[in-house]
């Protein structure tokens, strides 16, 4: 069962949360011996809450039926066990970032996220990439969305024409191979082999008859030597 505290502001809700009439615990705020407070009724439109570890502040709306106040006054550091917001404003400055929102006028990419039809923000001072990021998912939501589809069609669309390229530079390695003219290796060259010299002259084995020449020894067997 919820339990509304009409008339009370966040600073008297956060005296009487230090005074001890309540059971702290990480985003909910019990009653000692009581429920749940779950809603809170002011007579102003937003709070502002800092943090006490950083400085940094919060504004929160104070509609009916919102309980962020009473959440955030009940959140819990685990590192120290106290109290993370505050209505009072903390004796620490918020440490001053140079990143901005990606729709701050001083973005880089703003022009080109305006004509998207985006709505500029005056977030300013972020300490770091990290939180930008957060920031802009937190904040701008459906925009972020829209940024993460470009960001994956132009990575889609690198990849693809590092792809074709790739493709390209070995087509183009192989219509040269296939064009270059392989001159095969010359067969070596011999010497004729030398032929063997004439005889000076044809002696017959059976007489003392010789001849110049082949054929006339020949004859001369014939002839003379047939009988033999």
């Amino acid at each position: 069962m919820s339990e509304g505290i009409a008339g009370l502001s966040p600073a008297e809700l956060e005296e009487m949360i230090d005074s001890g009439g309540f059971d702290l615990e990480n985003g909910r705020l019990r009653k000692v011996g009581g429920s749940d407070v779950t809603e809170m009724v002011t007579d102003v439109d937003t709070v502002i809450l800092w943090d006490r570890r950083t400085g940094v502040p919060s504004t929160v709306r104070t509609y009916e039926g919102n309980n962020t106040v009473v959440k955030m006054l009940g959140k819990v550091d685990p590192a120290t066990g106290e109290r993370i917001f505050t209505t009072r404003k903390p004796d620490i400055e918020p440490a001053v970032g140079r990143f901005v929102c990606y729709f701050h006028h001083d973005h880089p990419d703003y022009e080109r996220y305006m004509a998207q039809g985006f709505r500029p923000c005056p977030r300013a001072g972020i300490p770091n990439e990290t939180e930008v990021l957060k920031h802009v998912r937190n904040r701008h939501a459906s925009a972020w969305e829209t940024i993460e589809r470009e960001r994956e069609r132009d990575k889609e669309s690198a990849q693809r024409e590092q792809q074709s390229d790739v493709a390209n530079a070995i087509l183009a390695a192989v219509q040269a191979m296939a064009g270059q003219q392989v001159t095969p290796p010359s067969a070596p060259v011999h010497a004729p082999a030398a032929s063997e010299p004439e005889p000076d002259g044809y002696s017959c084995d059976l007489c003392t008859f010789a001849s110049a020449s082949a054929a006339g020894l020949k004859t001369h067997v014939t002839r003379v030597h047939s009988e033999d």
